[in-house]
């Protein structure tokens, strides 16, 4: 039987007696018992040989058979559980004498500090511990690997991992895990806000998911919003209010395609009652994404649904004039004159919207001043309201300008004009990679080769003038008529990227962001080779890496899958290559875009040899 706790200290010089051992190591031997059956244990407390802290407490409790002259050997695991974390308290680097720690989801885990720290157990993997002191609660991500102990410091007088303050009788209950209460303490303060987190949190240990997911975007609280909203499963009866829900989302940051399949998703599991606004909907944004075929397909499901939909014959009629050629454009004389240049004083002319992204609305223009046809995007209104992005975006602008190379768009200027941001840049013919990917499904190793050889010749020249592109994918690579590629929106992301952060709206989940963007570090070349890896996944077997829930944590965590399972005629090198330019840590992925260039051309070179014997094969004999 385990001793109780007062007796299980003993003094260190305390005696062995022939059936009791102290300060035991390794092994220890007992002699001289008469055959039979016997009960061995151990009870101590196991500590860090590094920094003798105290990690467990051990009891193990065996059997064992001793035979006439024979010795018996007992093995008896005694590995500890969990691992000794100390925790140092602090308010503005002085130490906190009546404060108290615990480990989130844990409520039988609160410690209170003494002298100003505490001791924790916490088992391996990635945890949140929290400590509070008078009006305030904080917490600090913990990620245990390992079972030797650690020491963390938490400091309550900065500003960064602050819960709440303000709200003392809202302390105790939170650290103890009693979010109910700690809910009505913070709601009786006026803390509002916080207080809708902390339900988010009740409604999403509850399994509510949409109802949580509304209560964080409330909250100010985006990244677990759309997390919670993309768990929820096609089986689930709030599935379509979810996928329409993420489509507001995508739609109001601009990601058009992702609303689109949103919306898409959510027709098949829609009950009569909603599927005709739904397949609306979904023509409208297929429009807006000038997929004009599908949109009147979306229209057609609609009037077999319902005929008499009050919106049906103007949204019929509207895409049938599109599509006989009846669009209003400005016809410029092919002579250059009769055309006053001074009509409303601006520079550039808009003629027509040619494409719809999450960076802005592009339109064909025309540059009054040098008389020629060129493209201009216009960045989101948001722009103009957040001072740091517009500061990024004339810098990143200004770099991107500098940039001459054949696989790159040229940029001619970036300007604002009555609080509306634009860049202007050459006017190409041919579409994206994404736009061919969902005409014609997947790509073959050879295209991928020869379109990723030129993507990979442009970053390498923007690398050595150390510029990053930050937001590689097939939305912003051009194939021309022509077969050349081109790469767009350098110097676009990381400006975009300062109004998401200045803004609550929800953001897109980053499918093509490397691990180290998702956290949030300095993206470099190998974070574009990370997002190029992804693109060629895409591309070869006709879906991304990572759909699930957590997009960041998987970029950061999950191993990618191979692209050989979903695509089983994928040639090894460039199975081989997409699985390197994926890897977690940057020092692992290939050294550079020439790299990644020179072997893109020895599998197009293989693929063009196989093509040839083929035929060859294939030909009649003389």
């Amino acid at each position: 039987r385990r001793r109780p706790p007062a007796e299980r200290t003993r003094p260190q010089d305390a005696a062995s007696t022939r059936t009791e051992h102290h300060l035991v190591a390794r092994e220890t031997h007992f002699r001289g018992f008469a055959p039979g059956r016997y009960w061995v244990g151990v009870e101590g407390v196991l500590e860090d040989p590094g920094t003798c802290m105290p990690v467990d407490e051990c009891f193990e409790l065996r059997a064992a058979t001793v035979l006439p002259r024979r010795t018996t050997r007992l093995a008896l695991d005694v590995k500890p559980r969990c691992c000794a974390v100390l925790v140092k308290l602090l308010w503005s680097r002085k130490g906190v004498s009546d404060g108290a720690v615990s480990l989130l989801g844990v409520p039988d885990s609160l410690r209170y500090t003494k002298q100003g720290m505490a001791r924790l157990e916490v088992p391996l993997g990635t945890h949140r511990i929290l400590a509070g002191s008078g009006d305030r609660v904080a917490e600090a991500a913990l990620e245990l690997q390992t079972l030797r102990s650690v020491s963390l410091e938490i400091d309550l007088g900065a500003s960064e991992g602050l819960v709440f303050k303000g709200c003392p009788p809202a302390v105790a209950p939170y650290l103890r895990g009693d979010l109910g209460a700690a809910l009505h303490a913070l709601r009786s303060d006026g803390q509002q806000q916080l207080a809708q987190r902390l339900e988010a949190e009740i409604h999403e240990h509850g399994g509510q998911l949409e109802r949580a997911a509304l209560l964080y975007d409330q909250a100010g609280d985006s990244q677990n919003a759309v997390r919670l909203l993309l768990e929820v499963k096609p089986e689930h009866s709030g599935y379509v209010t979810a996928c329409e829900r993420l489509a507001d989302s995508f739609e109001r940051e601009g990601e058009l395609e992702m609303a689109a399949a949103r919306i898409e998703a959510a027709i098949d599991r829609a009950d009569r009652g909603r599927v005709a606004a739904l397949y609306l909907r979904w023509s409208v944004l297929l429009e807006r994404l000038d997929q004009l075929d599908g949109a009147r397909g979306a229209l057609a499901k609609l009037g077999e649904i319902e005929p008499d939909h009050p919106e049906l014959a103007a949204r019929s009629e509207q895409l049938e004039k599109q599509r006989a050629g009846e669009r209003t454009r400005v016809q410029l004389p092919s002579d250059g004159e009769g055309y006053d240049a001074d009509t409303d004083g601006s520079r550039y002319q808009l003629l027509e919207r040619i494409g719809t992204g999450g960076m802005g609305v592009v339109f064909r223009a025309l540059d009054r001043r040098l008389r020629r046809e060129i493209a201009l995007k216009r960045l989101p209104e948001a722009m103009a309201d957040t001072p740091t992005a517009v500061t990024l975006f004339l810098r990143e602008a200004r770099a991107a300008a500098s940039l001459n190379h054949p696989n790159i768009v040229t940029l001619f200027d970036a300007d604002e004009e009555d609080g509306q941001y634009f860049i202007t840049m050459e006017l190409l013919a041919g579409a994206t990679l994404g736009a061919l990917k969902r005409r014609r499904g997947r790509f073959a190793a050879a295209d991928i080769a020869r379109v990723g050889r030129q993507v990979c010749e442009g970053l390498q020249y923007a690398h050595r003038q150390r510029v990053v592109h930050r937001d590689v994918k097939p939305a912003n690579l051009f194939l021309t008529h022509d077969g050349s590629l081109k790469i767009m929106d350098f110097g676009l992301a990381k400006s975009m990227e300062e109004v998401r952060r200045a803004t609550t709206v929800i953001g897109g989940t980053p499918y093509y962001m490397s691990p180290e963007q998702t956290r949030g570090d300095t993206a470099g070349p190998p974070a574009d080779l990370y997002s190029l890896g992804v693109t060629f996944f895409e591309l070869a077997t006709g879906r991304l890496p990572f759909t699930g829930g957590d997009i960041a944590g998987d970029h950061q965590n999950t191993p990618p899958p191979d692209p050989r399972d979903l695509a089983a005629d994928l040639p090894d090198p460039l199975a081989e290559l997409i699985v390197q330019l994926l890897a977690k840590q940057p020092a692992a992925r290939p050294a550079s875009a020439a790299d990644v260039a020179s072997r893109l051309a020895a599998i197009a070179s293989e693929a063009d040899a196989s093509s040839v014997a083929q035929r060859i094969a294939a030909s009649p004999a003389d």
